[in-house]
């Protein structure tokens, strides 16, 4: 985006980005079932039912968590609003229905209790530090590993991006981590939303995409475009175009 964008010019952008993520992902949802978390809303989810698990059974957990998010009452903002009257003893409607599902799930009062404090507080800093994003969490955490381990892996026969690079989608392809690889087709794709790879990842972040899925969404679109670019079938024998090997 232009430096001395209007606040109208800079939504309309947004818009854009978010419409041509939205397409993307409509087309190749079908593709992705290999990745755990293709949305990030997930990870949430999963760190929920890891804080109840440590307050009861694995099995009335699962059940908290899946009703709370069934009850609209798993996200990050609504179980942060809540940490103030929770901390203090003094739970509104919203806190003593959660309390009512954790008991009735088995959770003693006191332990159900405690993990909803547990909950709140994990909200409130993940909202407070993150926007309410938990991808930014595990990015902001993530960065110092991936410096590190270029560090540790030595790659002395190739340069310190291209270390860098592999080390992400090393990462990307075994933990599913959401972080993002520096393509050429993320470099193309910003150029035609006149935008950057910030505010490419911002709109992601928005959308609760997995920045990983990103890449490879943006990945397919540069290959397509590729295909679509090339010379006629009778100009075009003996050329190919240059793919990045496929994962296993």
């Amino acid at each position: 985006m232009s430096e001395g964008a209007s606040p109208i010019q800079e939504e309309s952008v947004r818009e854009a980005i978010s419409d041509a993520l939205a397409a993307m992902l409509e087309e190749y949802q079908p593709s992705f079932d290999q990745h755990q978390w293709p949305l990030e809303t997930m990870r949430w989810n999963e760190l929920v039912f890891c804080v109840l698990e440590n307050f009861s059974s694995e099995r009335a957990a699962k059940a908290v968590a899946r009703a709370m998010s069934e009850l609209d009452l798993i996200e990050v903002a609504k179980l942060a609003e809540l940490a103030d009257g929770v901390a203090t003893g003094k739970p509104v409607r919203r806190a003593r229905l959660i309390l009512g599902l954790l008991e009735e799930a088995g959770f003693s009062e006191q332990a159900a209790d405690r993990a909803l404090r547990a909950l709140c507080e994990a909200a409130r800093a993940v909202e407070s530090r993150y926007r309410g994003k938990v991808q930014r969490l595990l990015r902001h955490e993530v960065d110092p590993l991936v410096q590190n381990m270029v560090k540790t892996l030595g790659f002395h026969s190739m340069s310190e991006e291209q270390a860098r690079q592999t080390v992400i989608r090393w990462l990307q392809n075994v933990l599913n981590l959401p972080i993002y690889l520096e393509r050429q087709s993320t470099r193309a794709f910003c150029r035609q939303m006149e935008t950057s790879p910030a505010e490419l990842v911002a709109a992601a972040d928005q959308m609760d995409i997995n920045v990983a899925i990103l890449d490879e969404l943006i990945e397919r679109w540069y290959r397509g475009q590729q295909e679509t670019e090339q010379p006629s079938a009778g100009g075009a024998r003996g050329q190919a175009v240059a793919q990045e090997p496929e994962h296993v």
